[in-house]
């Protein structure tokens, strides 16, 4: 299980919220980081040797990583955000760079990771290319992302989402179709679930200041684990009755003509 500390006072200046990332420790935080979380513990059994976290934020994935993996580089744009994941998690090697251009050596990873980024990013396909440069031959490439239908029902392709922190949105043939556009094969797809069936995410887009949220509301945000996120390898068997919140792509790269 991950040692990231839950519910517990952080043991730096925590980061300020801006909206665009998730962090631990903040109450009406919980179920977002929670949900993030998740992705990191099942992301877990797939790590090992030399990895990326790309979009690495607060750190706390990093840190659930580098239990495993023998080292651990943390890349995020923000230089402040580096120096906080610097000072937490002593475990993890923070890098400030371009999500586009990283400063990393060719072939030098084993793995990539990148958890709800992806619709972030203006350029993807640049994200992707460097993580194919960076890859060793034979490495994984494990990248989540918001299910657009989910998220955004009724938004076409290529539109830009509601969520004002979001270029761009992907469903699951989109997602993997841009993977195989960039030189990805072996590629498989899962899906993050609504397990508990509550909507919450729903409940707290609709009440975006905690101070108004209804009892009932800060009370579920408190109740939510990680349990209350499975994570299946068969997205496109499921019923329309489940709701998937975020998809998952893992895909190995094609390194022949970057040699």
């Amino acid at each position: 299980m991950a040692t990231v500390p839950i519910g517990h006072p952080p043991t730096t200046h925590p980061l300020a919220l801006t909206g665009e990332r998730t962090v631990p420790d903040i109450a009406h935080e919980h179920y977002w980081f929670t949900r993030h979380l998740a992705a990191y513990e099942w992301a877990r059994s797939f790590t090992h040797g030399r990895v990326l976290d790309a979009g690495s934020g607060e750190g706390y994935g990093a840190a659930v990583l580098s239990e495993v993996a023998d080292l651990t580089i943390a890349l995020d744009l923000d230089q402040p955000t580096c120096a906080h994941a610097r000072r937490r998690y002593p475990g993890i090697q923070p890098v400030a760079g371009n999500l586009s251009c990283w400063p990393l050596a060719s072939h030098s990873l084993d793995m990539v990771i990148s958890l709800q980024v992806m619709e972030h990013l203006w350029d993807p396909g640049s994200f992707l290319t460097e993580a194919r440069r960076c890859l060793r031959p034979g490495g994984l490439l494990l990248v989540s992302t918001p299910n657009r239908l989910t998220f955004s029902p009724g938004l076409g392709r290529g539109e830009r989402p509601l969520n004002p922190f979001h270029v761009q949105e992907f469903d699951g043939e989109q997602l993997v179709a841009l993977l195989a556009d960039r030189g990805f094969h072996t590629i498989t797809l899962s899906a993050v679930l609504d397990g508990s069936g509550a909507e919450l995410d729903q409940q707290l887009i609709g009440h975006t200041s905690p101070d108004q949220w209804p009892a009932t509301l800060h009370q579920a945000v408190a109740r939510t684990t990680t349990a209350d996120f499975p994570i299946t390898d068969r997205p496109n068997a499921l019923g329309s009755e489940h709701r998937v919140l975020d998809l998952i792509v893992t895909a190995r790269p094609s390194n022949d003509d970057m040699r």
